[in-house]
């Protein structure tokens, strides 16, 4: 009787051991990213059309962008904490109608955007009001 108490018991604790380690892995977020090339920050900025999205995320940028061959896509609203590692984004030019121009267009409370370079032309049309090199707002 006590070995079979001893073996259910193992065998129980066996697979809450093996349900434990793998349900970390199915349901964990992974909440950091890392931006190496313009195409990440090109799908980087695209998420971030939903408010939410970036909120409790970290962005490592981990070299220098240059947006001269390509289109930059301004980051729409931040909620994150973007790392720019010291390393410059350019190549940068916008010239559209309205306000809130910059790498991002908004960062919201609780976003912080550190160590990071812009090089960019910005020359905005219509009301002009929140322009940036970094942030709109």
């Amino acid at each position: 009787m006590r070995n079979r108490f001893l073996a259910g018991f193992l065998a129980i604790t066996m697979v809450l051991y093996m349900f434990l380690t793998i349900v970390p892995t199915v349901f964990a977020q992974d909440d950091t990213i890392t931006i190496s090339s313009e195409d990440d920050f090109i799908n980087f900025s695209k998420q971030c059309t939903l408010d939410t999205w970036s909120q409790g995320k970290t962005i490592n940028l981990t070299c220098n962008l240059d947006f001269s061959e390509k289109e930059f896509i301004s980051v729409p609203t931040f909620g994150g904490i973007f790392n720019g590692n010291g390393y410059i984004i350019s190549g940068i030019n916008i010239s559209k109608s309205g306000s809130y121009l910059g790498a991002f267009r908004y960062i919201q409370n609780g976003g912080k955007v550190t160590s990071l370079n812009v090089k960019a032309n910005i020359i905005p049309n219509g009301s002009k009001s929140f322009i940036g090199g970094i942030a709109g707002e």
